[in-house]
Order: C-alpha cells, then sequence, then structure tokens
C-alpha cells in the first residue's frame, strides 16, 4: 500500500474512525420561512453519554428531537407512525411516537470486503487510546481485520494544520484521522495536508448507503476527502412524562408527531413549567448547537473555496436570542444554570427539570 500524506478515514479504518460533518452554505429563504435541519451528530463526551443515557432510562424519560423553528416543520425522525400499539413505560400507550423509517438504500449496504496489506497503520485522534469509545473502535475493527496492529497519534483539532504539516516533512504522517463536525477540515484539504480517498475506497458501494450524498456534497475539487459512516441526530430532549401530564399539557413527542413541536412552544412550555422559587425549571441547556442547527445553518460556512462567517445571519442571531433568554441574564430564567452534570442528572429524575437537552 502506497504510504500517503495522510488519507481522511483509510481503507479498512473506515470502521474505526469515522463521521465528518458538512459545513453548510448559507441555504435559500428568510429567518421566518425555514424548517428543521438533519445534521450529522457532533462527539459527545463519555460522561455525557453516560449522563443522557442514566437521564433517560432512570426518569422514565422520553427522548426526542429538538424543536424546529417553524410551525409545521417535520424531522426525518417524525416521518412516519407506529402501525401497531406499542406498551411500553409501565403499560403507557405509545403507539404515537413516532417511528423512524429506514432508509431504502441502507437496506443493501453491507462491510465492503478490503485487504489490508499494510499489517501496521496509524490512526490520529483527539482522546487517549485508553478511553473506553476508542477501546470499542478497536474491538470492532480488530474482529473485521484480524493481525492489522493499530497505532495512535494523538493531536487537539486546533493544532492538527501544524502537526499534519510536522508529520509530512518527516514522512511520519498518520494514515487515517478522527475528524470532529467543528473542525476546519476544507482547510487540511486546501493546504495538501490530505489525500483524495476515492482511488482506495469504492464510494460508489452500496455500504455507503444514505451517506453517499452527504459525501458528494463535502467534495473539494471534485474529489472525496472523508468518509462518513454514522449519521445521528444533534440534540434531543429527555422528559419524564408525568412532568407534562400532571401540569394538564400535551407531551412533547405527540407535539412532534403532528408537526406542533416548535421553538415557541418550547418555551412557552419552559414558562408553565419553570416555578423558580420551587426550584423547579422548565429547561437545562448545555449547548447552543441542537437549536442554531435547525436553522440549516452553522456559524461558519465554507463556499466557493472560502469560509463565510455566518455570525450575524438573521436566523442564527434569531437562535441565539431565544437561547439567552433561558439563562439567568434573560428574561425567562427558565433554565437552571450553574449546576454540575450529577446535580442536573439528579434533577431530570426528580422531575425539578422539565426538559433536558442533549448535545
Amino acid at each position: 500500500m502506497k504510504k500517503l500524506n495522510i488519507t481522511a478515514f483509510l481503507l479498512a479504518c473506515i470502521i474505526l474512525v469515522t463521521a465528518f460533518a458538512s459545513c453548510k452554505t448559507d441555504p435559500t429563504g428568510t429567518g421566518s420561512d425555514y424548517e428543521s435541519a438533519y445534521e450529522p451528530t457532533g462527539e459527545v463526551s463519555e460522561e455525557e453519554s453516560q449522563a443522557e443515557s442514566q437521564a433517560e432510562s432512570q426518569a422514565e424519560s422520553k427522548n426526542i428531537l429538538t424543536p424546529s423553528k417553524s410551525s409545521g416543520a417535520s424531522s426525518q425522525a417524525a416521518s412516519s407512525r407506529a402501525k401497531n400499539t406499542r406498551k411500553g413505560n409501565k403499560g403507557r400507550d405509545t403507539s404515537y411516537i413516532p417511528k423512524v423509517q429506514e432508509n431504502e438504500h441502507d437496506k443493501n449496504a453491507e462491510l465492503p470486503v478490503i485487504e489490508v496489506k499494510d499489517k501496521s497503520i496509524t490512526v490520529c485522534i483527539d482522546w487517549s487510546p485508553t478511553s473506553n469509545w476508542v477501546k470499542a473502535w478497536l474491538r470492532a475493527f480488530n474482529k473485521s481485520y484480524p493481525g492489522v496492529k493499530v497505532s495512535w497519534k494523538q493531536c487537539e483539532p486546533n493544532q492538527k494544520a501544524a502537526k499534519l504539516a510536522t508529520w509530512k516533512a518527516a514522512k511520519a504522517s498518520p494514515d487515517a484521522m478522527y475528524i470532529k463536525p467543528e473542525e476546519s477540515w476544507p482547510t487540511l484539504a486546501n493546504k495538501n495536508l490530505v489525500d483524495p480517498i476515492d482511488e482506495y475506497i469504492d464510494i460508489k458501494s452500496d455500504f455507503w448507503g444514505s451517506a453517499k450524498p452527504i459525501m458528494d456534497s463535502l467534495m473539494i475539487g471534485g474529489k472525496h476527502y472523508d468518509l462518513i459512516t454514522d449519521i445521528g441526530l444533534y440534540g434531543s430532549i429527555i422528559y419524564r412524562p408525568s412532568v407534562f401530564t400532571s401540569a394538564g399539557l400535551e407531551e412533547p413527542v405527540k407535539l412532534l408527531a403532528k408537526g406542533e413541536w416548535t421553538w415557541t412552544k418550547f418555551e412557552d412550555y419552559a414558562k408553565q413549567l419553570t416555578v423558580a422559587v420551587s426550584g423547579k425549571y422548565g429547561a437545562h441547556l448545555k449547548y447552543a448547537e441542537p437549536f442554531v442547527f435547525t436553522t440549516g445553518m452553522d456559524y461558519i460556512g465554507y463556499n466557493n473555496g472560502k469560509w463565510v462567517s455566518n455570525m450575524m445571519n438573521p436566523r442564527i442571531v434569531e437562535a441565539m436570542t431565544l437561547i439567552n433568554r433561558f439563562g439567568p441574564k434573560g428574561t425567562g430564567n427558565y433554565g437552571v444554570t450553574g449546576k454540575d452534570d450529577t446535580s442536573i442528572r439528579n434533577m431530570v429524575r426528580s422531575g425539578e427539570i422539565a426538559m433536558y437537552v442533549t448535545s
């Protein structure tokens, strides 16, 4: 196998290290006429992942999408309804919960047979190789490609361009690299620090399924530099159904199924469920991205080879203004602040926080 400067995700490493998120250009439309966008997921820390799963399982909670901007907006996860009546959550009827439709292209996706000639490969990651999720990647990789030794290079996102340049000069570039959604990966391609993968990976293979259109949209100069094998929700809401039923409010998931789960409804619920003097709050927001991304935009766009700031775009401003109203300096103060993660989880379980917005 030819040694590359660095292939963004090389051959057998495609299962081990995955997922670029797109830097979207400014879509058409105004701040009042757009619907929710389905964004590739960002990474969640192990602690956050555990927090979310514990809060959901121990609080009889539901996990639904972050509300969309406009009334009537729909999401891919709400594209179909369950045809059968399902029972769960202590016998409650859950037939109204939206059922995710399987993408037709993904039904034919199979792991391609790849011959890894180089039995020693190097992967660049941000985290420690001893992290549990890195160990899980390695176990999955070893199962599919036994006998291949994986070594690691570590590098923080803001140092990747400099590190890659140094490694390239020393002919010590890694074979593959994990890139987070927030990283400016086109810069790496424009500086010739990563190589296109088209001659090594069959992008037309059924394996890529619904990820292929996204990878095609991320091409630079007609070439693919990144591979995506996982697309997930960026931001969801965990809550206890009893909090809403006791307040005489319709569950958010039911509103989602009807296309009525919007920013306005979310804020209205937060207002009604906040009783600050009793220590009860309508919501907890840790990250801005789940709301910002429902605008169909990111803070920074990449268009025609140039980086474009969207920070003053009316859509982004509107999303940030909404989020600001939830804090102590906002007009509502509907969101609890100044609490550690353990306290937040306990407040979700007890119902003191009505809606927990995840990353």
